[in-house]
Parts: C-alpha cells; sequence; structure tokens
C-alpha cells in the first residue's frame, strides 16, 4: 500500500495516494457527465483554464497548510493528481464524442478525429482554404459530413 506523503508520521491526516489519484480520477468522469457533457464548452476555455488552475494551487496549498506535508511533496502529489485527473477527462470526453454522442450513433460520416475535436479543422484549414477542404470531404463521405464535435 502507498505510504502517505506527509512529512510528520501522523499517518490519520494523509489518506494514501491511491485514494487521492481515485479520487482525481472520479471527479473528471463526474464533471464530464454532470457538467461537460450539456453544453459547447469550448467558449469558455480562458475560464475553465482559470479554474482548473486555481484548484490545482488550493489542491497543494491545502496539503502544506493543513496536512502540513512538505512543499516538494505536495506539488509533486497535486501534479500526479491533477495528471490523472486530466487524462481521465480527456479520455472521457474521447471515449463518449467517439462512441455514445447521438451523431455517432446515427452514423454521420467524417473523420474519425473530427468526432473528438475541432482541432483538426483548424489544422487542415491554416492556409485559408477551408472550402477545399470541406470539398474534399463531400467528395469522400457524401453530402452529410461531421466536421466537428457538435453537441
Amino acid at each position: 500500500m502507498a505510504q502517505p506523503m506527509c512529512h510528520d508520521q501522523n499517518y490519520s491526516k494523509c489518506a494514501p495516494l491511491w485514494n487521492r489519484l481515485a479520487f482525481g480520477g472520479v471527479t473528471a468522469i463526474g464533471l464530464h457527465y454532470g457538467l461537460f457533457i450539456h453544453q459547447e464548452w469550448h467558449l469558455h476555455s480562458p475560464m475553465i483554464f482559470t479554474v482548473h488552475l486555481l484548484a490545482f494551487i488550493l489542491y497543494a496549498a491545502f496539503q502544506i497548510i493543513i496536512q502540513e506535508c512538505e512543499i516538494t511533496s505536495s506539488f509533486l502529489e497535486a501534479v500526479l493528481v491533477f495528471g490523472v485527473y486530466l487524462t481521465t477527462l480527456l479520455t472521457s470526453i474521447a471515449v463518449y464524442r467517439l462512441y455514445f454522442h447521438r451523431l455517432s450513433r446515427a452514423g454521420f460520416p467524417g473523420p474519425r478525429l473530427a468526432r473528438t475535436t475541432k482541432i483538426w479543422h483548424a489544422w487542415a484549414c491554416r492556409d485559408s482554404r477551408n472550402f477545399l477542404v470541406l470539398d474534399e470531404l463531400a467528395r469522400q463521405y457524401g453530402d452529410f459530413v461531421r466536421t466537428g464535435k457538435m453537441l
């Protein structure tokens, strides 16, 4: 079993690391299915980034101040927990969009990457020739093409 990362040996203050990593994963799935699945959140990216950065700082500060953990171990633990959180969140979003989204179930054709993100389209149109990209997609997939991760 993983030992607590606190510098003092008072294990009652610190839960095992795997508990906190599991909490990060469960929180990510809960946020995805409880919040992020219901809107187009890309419009709020700066706010989401700020909230996540603030949560990271507060988590590390909580470990240092409340649980009296060392600064280095608190920072490393926060990186681990948020790494698990972000990996789980992005994986959950990708799996949902690829296999369970209503447009995927309806069978709309299109590039596989288009189901998960709009970044591919921005990259494909980086030379300002969106009409050529869309024309090629129409030739490849037909009249109706899924070009993004619609809500």
